[in-house]
């Protein structure tokens, strides 16, 4: 059984936590991910947007949605500069202590034509990060990385997230 004494087990849960989200934005500082359009994705949404008229609010958002599904867009990821966390205790001989990080994370997303030029800059996805922890064998070992997006409002495994604090590689870097 771990005895590890609880004070010195939050404050190495502390740093690691700060120190995990300092590695997150040092690999995501200025760096761009451009994902190129897809044909099919485009056909559809003119589909969609020639099939909706009469609404002069809703025809500008169909070509924004539209503008944006048929123009390669460039992604760039930013995380916030704060941090929350909580750290329990449990009844577990082999993880007497489990912990979560929960940071706030942005995708900024620019529609750019195919001279490069952008059509649009103003799109600001926010996200949030949880990062469960187990402490065993004296150590705090990362054991899930999920995130929450207001387009599916759930908490979900996250392959960008796992990338980041798992692998320590950024989006558009070769895994090996």
């Amino acid at each position: 059984m771990d005895r590890s004494d609880p004070s010195v087990v939050r404050e190495r849960f502390e740093q690691l936590a700060a120190d995990d989200v300092a590695a997150a934005q040092a690999l995501l500082v200025g760096r761009s991910v451009v994902q190129p359009f897809d044909a099919a994705i485009c056909a559809q949404q003119q589909e969609i947007e020639g099939s909706i008229s009469g609404d002069a609010e809703l025809d500008a958002t169909m070509r924004q949605l539209t503008e944006s599904a048929c123009n390669d867009q460039v992604v760039t990821y930013t995380v916030g500069n704060g941090f929350e966390y909580d750290l329990q205790t449990t009844d577990s001989l082999i993880s007497p202590f489990v912990g979560e990080v929960a940071l706030d994370w942005y995708q900024h997303h620019a529609v750019v034509n195919a001279a490069g030029r952008a059509l649009r800059d103003d799109i600001t996805l926010p996200r949030q990060w949880r990062l469960s922890y187990a402490y065993q064998d004296g150590e705090w070992a990362l054991t899930k990385v999920e995130e929450y997006t207001p387009e599916q409002p759930y908490w979900q495994d996250s392959a960008l997230g796992q990338m980041l604090f798992i692998l320590g590689v950024a989006p558009g870097e070769p895994t090996q």
